[in-house]
């Protein structure tokens, strides 16, 4: 398994990495989803905030999201 960016590979994991034959399987034998979460929330951001959060003013929307310009898989 390969990560790159620009298609400069920058991450490469191996089976040899895990160790594990088992682990391998789980995790390189089947079908993946690609999921991008950049979340904070529960009382982790009110207790910073120091008051409820989200308030009007930083409900998400537009204006709140997330952009990326690209994201491919490739199997091999």
């Amino acid at each position: 398994m390969t990560w790159a960016i620009d298609g400069v590979p920058k991450w490469t994991l191996r089976q040899s990495d895990l160790g594990d034959a088992g682990a391998w399987q789980v995790l390189a034998a089947d079908g993946k989803m690609v999921l991008f979460k950049v979340a904070v929330g529960g009382a982790f951001a009110d207790a910073v905030a120091g008051f409820k959060t989200p308030t009007n003013e930083t409900v998400g929307g537009r204006g709140a999201a997330m952009e990326g310009d690209y994201v491919a898989v490739y199997a091999s």
